[in-house]
């Protein structure tokens, strides 16, 4: 959900305390145009919300009442612009039924005062809103993988949004006082942004409820063997996946910051032998990769999903509203590729058959390359580096293999003494 740096500042309030959401409960400021935000941390509700007559800010009820968060909105690319605020409401609980309806109630509060502040002909708001609220809501839907978790890649159902959302972000450009549209920069993308932003951080928190972090599991070390080969992570317990989360619109995985909400059963977490003929783990574990590529692009911008959100969504834009085009995507689809021959190559998947029957997991760690290393002189020959030495694979034409594990000695000061071979 990288190509290069897309300009963002965004101020993030809220105003009542709530269990932490990775990534919504901070507040940033940027003065510079890099990924590296200052955050900071303010629960005053009363400093944060300024209306008067909203009652759950300034009396906090108990613990049925929903969480108000309230959020303000700049970007860089066009400083002399005055920052738009807008209000979020979340039920503390609710079902994959109501998802729409908390999606569609937050868009009827927040599209009117945001087409406002960006300067939108005052008679012609309401007209907008009516028009624009379905389809805001079927962009939110339509930025998101939807795709069957066992297709390949080039064969992934994708709903391309149709040309609506794009005319109606226009008819909103082209209502804004010409002065003010001739001066703000890349105005299409920043107006579907502006718009879209309360929808997407709507559907983090709605996702947050329905699934609580403590419900969240760790990635296990059968997963961890591929995401230390490709990201270098050999076991992050930041990161948590929601298997067969309920995602609407038949979503295979969506990711909000350190959370990968994904439809695959738990079962897809552990590889079965051989794993050459295990089709699901292969899949799953593709489509985690991808999730995780957008975790480690949440992470870039200092861990805020409304800035790494932002961000996503112009480029969505910029890449002529496309999903597959998003930078963000076509690096996440160019990441879960890069470990097939470990994970779908005959002579590579036999590396984690042996790691996991042979007890290499625990002598020599994770795999530290993501495919293996052929021999120049003895053909047949393959290797792998792992974190405490390396596995050698000697393989006959018919494909048969047999292994060796090398495990580097370190003394106590953790100079290397030499290497010990295991069959």
């Amino acid at each position: 959900m990288h190509l290069g740096l897309l300009p963002i500042a965004l101020l993030l309030t809220w105003s009542l305390p709530f269990a932490h959401a990775d990534g919504l409960n901070q507040k940033f400021e940027s003065a510079t145009t890099n990924r590296s935000l200052a955050s900071t941390f303010n629960n005053n509700c009363s400093q944060q919300i300024e209306d008067k007559n909203n009652p759950i800010c300034l009396h906090p009820g108990p613990p049925r009442d929903p969480l108000v968060h309230s959020y303000t909105v700049s970007d860089p690319d066009n400083p002399w612009m005055r920052p738009f605020s807008f209000h979020l409401t979340v039920p503390r609980t609710l079902t994959a039924a109501t998802w729409a309806k908390v999606q569609i109630a937050n868009l009827r509060s927040t599209l009117p005062s945001i087409l406002t502040q960006l300067g939108v002909d005052p008679s012609q708001v309401a007209a907008l809103v009516s028009e624009g609220i379905p389809l805001v809501v079927a962009a939110n839907d339509a930025i998101h993988s939807k795709r069957s978790i066992l297709s390949p890649p080039s064969n992934f159902a994708r709903r391309e949004p149709t040309s609506n959302i794009r005319s109606w972000v226009r008819k909103v450009g082209t209502s804004i006082a010409r002065p003010v549209r001739e001066r703000v920069h890349d105005l299409e993308c920043f107006i579907f942004s502006a718009v879209i932003i309360p929808a997407y951080i709507s559907s983090a928190w709605t996702l947050s409820v329905l699934h609580p972090a403590a419900n969240g599991e760790e990635t296990t070390a059968d997963q961890d063997f591929f995401i230390n080969a490709l990201y270098g992570i050999s076991h992050d317990r930041a990161v948590r996946v929601h298997y067969s989360a309920r995602i609407p619109n038949d979503i295979a995985a969506v990711t909000y910051g350190n959370r990968i909400y994904t439809s695959a059963h738990r079962s897809s977490k552990l590889a079965r032998r051989p794993l050459l003929r295990d089709r699901f783990f292969q899949q799953s574990t593709k489509l985690l990769l991808h999730e995780f590529a957008h975790v480690m692009q949440f992470r870039a911008f200092d861990h805020s999903i409304p800035a790494s959100g932002w961000a996503y969504l112009k480029g969505y834009c910029n890449a002529g509203y496309s999903y597959f085009r998003n930078p963000y995507e076509v690096e996440a689809f160019e990441k879960q590729e890069q470990v097939n021959e470990l994970l779908e190559d005959p002579i590579g998947t036999q590396f984690m058959d042996l790691w996991k029957t042979n007890f290499w997991a625990t002598t020599l760690g994770l795999p530290i390359r993501r495919n293996y290393i052929r021999s120049p002189i003895r053909p047949g020959q393959f290797a792998l580096p792992f974190q405490n030495g390396r596995a050698t694979l000697d393989c006959k034409p018919s494909g048969e293999c047999a292994g060796t594990a090398e495990v580097r000695q370190v003394d106590d000061s953790g100079v290397e003494r030499g290497a010990t071979s295991t069959e």
